[in-house]
């Protein structure tokens, strides 16, 4: 019965959005942006941002659009509430803003999310990441080791995810804990939990706190959360601290940025001093994975840090074991580079213990 609800809600949504219908059902379309009634933009994977000839027939038509969507997903849209940020029966992110937050009638910017789970033999092709890279990671995996993937917007931070946690053995149990669900992992014991917005006054919210505080009642091996943004920081670091295995991605630029993207979340939530943040994220964090988008749209695992606690003055302690360097650009405006080993890390003898397959050059 659900899934032929979602299927109506589909054609319905696609009846409202019929001028970009062919850019919808195409699978290369990544990204779809309505600047208003006379501009649409699309992305595809692995190319820039461009304009399009499509326009709807006025400002009033593009407007009835955007209302019939907000109505099929049960969201509330008007001068009061001018801006919606949900998920579509697909899957995909709709963001919708209206007068008189925009000017322009309605701005729809559609982000579509592959049908296909990207593995890590999938990222090797794309040269996101090399066979010792996967190695790393997968080791980090098997260990159990408690993981930040972070990066800008667009970067492959959820598609990064997803690999991981598809190599997690098929005999733990993974809660994953989203905004929106974005998360496709290929697991026999997998429980998807769904953060609730209150839309309306009368209505109860449950937060990805509640939700982190909630998963360590549910007997798991593994907690991952889609984005640590808020309050829900205390608590999986909390996690993190207590035994669970988790993975989490960050918003931030480098991987030392994104300790300090922690670190004020954590401050913010707790009011806690610099130095016992600090100690806490150092604990709690064995790794942090920067990935990145390039110029030329690439997308590249730029360093794995291992984090191994802070000193005496509370500064961190890290290795950047694994790395990519660019080297120049060719004419084509693609970038050169490499990956390469770099740090020995100190989870070293714990691989050698579990007869893990080690990079030769260690």
């Amino acid at each position: 019965m659900k899934e032929k609800t979602e299927s109506i809600l589909h054609k319905q949504i696609g009846i409202s959005l019929s001028p970009i219908k062919e850019y919808i059902e195409d699978t290369e379309v990544t990204d779809i942006i309505i600047f208003g009634y006379k501009k649409v933009c699309i992305k595809k994977r692995g190319e820039k941002l461009f304009k399009t000839d499509i326009q709807w027939a006025s400002r009033e038509s593009l407007r009835t659009a955007a209302n019939q969507i907000a109505r099929n997903i049960k969201r509330p849209l008007d001068a009061e509430r001018p801006i919606v940020d949900a998920r579509l029966p697909d899957n995909s992110r709709v963001n919708i803003v209206i007068d008189p937050v925009y000017g322009d009638g309605a701005y729809i910017a559609i982000r579509k999310f592959p049908e296909k789970v990207f593995k890590f033999e999938d990222l090797r092709g794309f040269g996101t990441i090399d066979d010792t890279g996967i190695t790393i990671l997968r080791n980090l995996v098997y260990l159990g080791k408690n993981i930040i993937i972070s990066g800008g917007t667009g970067s492959g931070k959820t598609t990064l995810l997803n690999a991981a946690a598809s190599i997690i053995p098929k005999d733990q149990i993974i809660v994953t804990i989203e905004d929106a669900r974005e998360i496709v992992i290929d697991q026999p014991y997998w429980a998807a939990l769904e953060a609730k917005k209150k839309i309306y006054a009368d209505q109860n919210e449950v937060t990805l706190s509640d939700l982190v505080k909630t998963s360590l009642r549910m007997s798991p091996s593994w907690i991952i959360v889609g984005e640590v943004r808020g309050n829900e920081v205390q608590d999986l670091l909390r996690a993190f601290n207590t035994g669970h295995s988790g993975i989490g991605t960050v918003h931030a630029n480098t991987a030392k940025d994104s300790l300090g993207a922690l670190q004020r979340l954590l401050i913010k939530a707790t009011n806690t001093s610099m130095r016992a943040a600090k100690e806490e994220i150092a604990a709690a964090v064995d790794i942090i994975v920067q990935v990145s988008r390039l110029r030329d749209e690439t997308r590249k695992v730029m360093e794995i840090l291992e984090i191994n606690g802070t000193d005496e003055d509370g500064n961190y302690l890290t290795k950047s074991i694994y790395g990519y360097t660019i080297s120049g650009i060719d004419r084509e405006g693609k970038i050169i580079g490499n990956h390469q080993l770099r740090e020995v890390p100190n989870f070293l003898e714990e691989m050698k213990e579990k007869a893990l397959e080690i990079p030769a050059i260690w």
